[in-house]
């Protein structure tokens, strides 16, 4: 255990071996810098200085998983594991998954949730290919989703100017502008005006 790392959780589990599959109580102790050791030691030690050397050291990597008993969808034996007290953590450094036991139902609580944070603190920290790349990923859905904010066009000089002299127009030629009323005016108008020529033109 390094110098700079904390002790996130600790306490009394029993293992599943590798290989013969049997299952030791064995005094686990979890730690900030991502590693998972265990101890044959009969009772809790006062000071980590007592413990002795480890008999094993689990290596926490960014694609680690901790599931419950209920969430293992493969068929394990689970041996002298009372009800909601089992736990399986996936551990793609070792390519191993590790089987416990805890003494309770809430010391798993306990064991899965502080897991499962160190699995995420590790995430955020990772320089990984596969971690370098969601991150790059999440950053471009990120500058994406900021193009496709939209915004509304100002309304132009052009479409104002061009609104203002339809609206005046009717004003100069003294004609009513109310929709279709507008354009019936105006034919009105233009009728008068040509009878006004012809019987000039017949006078004449």
């Amino acid at each position: 255990m390094s110098s700079n790392s904390v002790v996130l959780m600790e306490g009394f589990l029993t293992k599943q071996g590798a290989v013969v599959k049997n299952w030791k109580r064995r005094y686990f102790v979890l730690t900030s810098d991502g590693h998972l050791r265990y101890y044959k030691v009969k009772e809790k030690q006062e000071t980590h200085e007592s413990l002795p050397k480890p008999l094993g050291d689990i290596p926490l990597c960014c694609g680690c998983d901790t599931l419950t008993r209920e969430e293992v969808r493969e068929t394990i034996n689970w041996g002298p594991a009372q009800r909601l007290t089992a736990f399986m953590l996936q551990t793609p450094s070792t390519k191993r998954s590790y089987y416990f036991i805890a003494p309770n139902s809430t010391a798993r609580i306990e064991w899965v949730c502080a897991l499962k944070e160190l699995h995420q603190n590790i995430k955020k920290t990772c320089d990984c290919e596969s971690c370098t790349a969601a991150a790059n990923r999440k950053k471009l859905q990120e500058k994406c989703l900021l193009k496709e904010e939209v915004v509304l066009p100002s309304k132009s000089v052009s479409d104002t100017n061009h609104s203002e002299t339809k609206i005046e127009e009717p004003k100069k030629m003294g004609l009513q502008y109310i929709g279709i009323d507008f354009i019936a005016s105006k034919k009105i108008a233009d009728d008068e005006e040509t009878e006004d020529v012809e019987q000039q033109q017949q006078q004449q």
